[in-house]
C-alpha cells in the first residue's frame, strides 16, 4: 500500500523567556508563517527602513514569501560598523547593549540560515526604554570601544 507523503511544514517560532529559555509560539499566532510550506532558507532585515525587522523566507518550487513586521513592539536601536576595510573587517565583533538594567549582546555575523545571508547590523529592541544607555564594541581583533548614550532608536553606524 503506497501512502501518500508531504514535506510541507508550517514554520516554527520560538519566543525567548525572561529567565532564560524558549517557548513555541502557538501556530495560529504566528500569521503567514503558519502556511505550510517547503522552505530553505530564511533572512532577516529591515526592508522598510521602519525601525523593526522583516522576513524573507525562500520556498522550494515557490516565490520568496516576504513577511512585513508591523508589530507596534517599540522602537529599535540598529547598529552598523565601519572598520579600515569598510564593514567586511567588522564580521565576528561583539556588540552590549546596555538598556537599563539589562544588557544585550550581538555578533555581526553575514549568516543566520541555512543559504541565507543577511545585512551585517546589530539590531537591540529598546521595549519601552528610550534609548540604549551603553554600547561596548568588541572588534575581532581584540580591540574594545565603548560608546556612553544615550543613543536613540535609529539606524547609527560607528568606525575604529
Amino acid at each position: 500500500m503506497c501512502q501518500e507523503r508531504t514535506y510541507r511544514q508550517s514554520a516554527q517560532v520560538f519566543r525567548g523567556l525572561p529567565g532564560g529559555g524558549f517557548r513555541e509560539v502557538p501556530r495560529d499566532a504566528i500569521g503567514d508563517l503558519g502556511i505550510p510550506m517547503v522552505g530553505r532558507g530564511l533572512a532577516s532585515g529591515d526592508l522598510d527602513l521602519d525601525g523593526d525587522l522583516d522576513l524573507v523566507l525562500a520556498q522550494v518550487a515557490g516565490p520568496p514569501l516576504v513577511l512585513r513586521n508591523d508589530a507596534s513592539t517599540g522602537a529599535s536601536v540598529q547598529v552598523r560598523l565601519d572598520g579600515s576595510e569598510g564593514n567586511r573587517d567588522a564580521i565576528g565583533a561583539v556588540i552590549s547593549a546596555t538598556i537599563g538594567d539589562r544588557v544585550l549582546v550581538r555578533r555581526i555575523m553575514p549568516t543566520r540560515s541555512y543559504l541565507s545571508q543577511v545585512e551585517p547590523v546589530a539590531v537591540f529592541g529598546l521595549g519601552t526604554a528610550s534609548a540604549v544607555d551603553r554600547l561596548e564594541i568588541r572588534w575581532p581583533d581584540g580591540e574594545t570601544r565603548t560608546i556612553d548614550g544615550p543613543i536613540e532608536a535609529g539606524r547609527h553606524r560607528f568606525a575604529r
